[in-house]
């Protein structure tokens, strides 16, 4: 009996040893939705980890050269964490936009929020939400009109483009503090356009934490009479205007090309502009 529970334990020894971690399994769409679970158990890998291989699998498109197919789920993070800490081999172009100067601009506190869905509604939905603090570096005032964001996924390539509308003024030397929001679910259809696989798990959350936000454009008016000072940082403004993946690149056609021998792909425009201004301000 003695002999019997020593080859048992030896034997659950052996077994354990023989498991594998998810890491070496290769990737299979048919399974994921099972093994996306095993993440979280594993000790081998973090939740950082998971969140990096589930974004490489939901972001993998052909035009941004990089295949899951046929790699563990091990190589895919490797690929994974080399795009995070240095984004994809792809170009991307805008439409050249001329920049304003007597501004400075630094964005920060980027971060996930509920809002309520509309006025009259209670129903909350996720948002991503940052700050934007606008410096003026002149010796005049100037007002600010319409600013335009790059929003850069957690491998430094396109997410969306979000207009906003302020319409205040900045006295010289002084600045304002703007937070802008964004729903989450419009960055979820440009993440998942073009899309062939029914993947849908998205680690949303860790998706705004990872992401890079630029300044696109903005427009100042540098006649203040007009406007007056702004004190909005307890408010959020909501976009005029968002990129869409689905109006851009009807038929899920990207139109990405080589140039000088590096995949590229245009983004449309860096800045929007407002042609219809009698539209309120969306604060909440």
């Amino acid at each position: 009996m003695k002999k019997f529970l020593v080859l048992t334990f030896l034997f659950s020894i052996f077994f354990m040893s023989c498991q594998k971690s998810v890491l070496d399994k290769p990737f299979n769409p048919i399974l994921y939705k099972t093994e996306f679970t095993q993440f979280f158990k594993d000790e081998n890998i973090s939740n950082k980890d998971a969140f990096l291989i589930n974004y490489s699998i939901i972001r993998q498109r052909d035009y941004l050269g990089y295949e899951v197919e046929g790699k563990t789920y091990g190589e895919i993070l490797e690929m994974a964490k080399a795009y995070h800490q240095n984004g994809m081999p792809v170009n991307e172009t805008y439409d050249e936009v001329e920049y304003q100067d007597n501004v400075e601009v630094t964005i920060s506190n980027i971060k996930s929020t509920f809002l309520n869905k509309s006025e009259t509604s209670t129903a909350k939905v996720k948002n991503l939400k940052f700050k934007a603090t606008y410096k003026n570096v002149s010796d005049k005032d100037v007002a600010l009109n319409l600013a335009t964001f790059i929003i850069n996924g957690p491998f430094k390539q396109h997410l969306m483009t979000a207009g906003y509308e302020t319409n205040c003024k900045i006295l010289a030397g002084e600045t304002m503090v703007v937070n802008y929001v964004v729903n989450s679910k419009k960055i979820r259809d440009n993440l998942f356009y073009g899309k062939t696989s029914k993947i849908k798990r998205l680690m949303i959350d860790d998706i705004i934490d990872n992401m890079d936000i630029q300044l696109g454009g903005l427009t100042l008016d540098k006649n203040t009479k007009y406007y007056e000072e702004c004190f909005i940082e307890d408010l959020v403004v909501e976009p005029f205007q968002l990129s869409s993946y689905k109006e851009m690149y009807p038929n899920k056609n990207f139109n990405a090309k080589m140039v000088n021998g590096v995949q590229t792909v245009h983004r449309g425009p860096r800045f929007f502009t407002k042609e219809d201004t009698d539209k309120a301000l969306n604060y909440k």
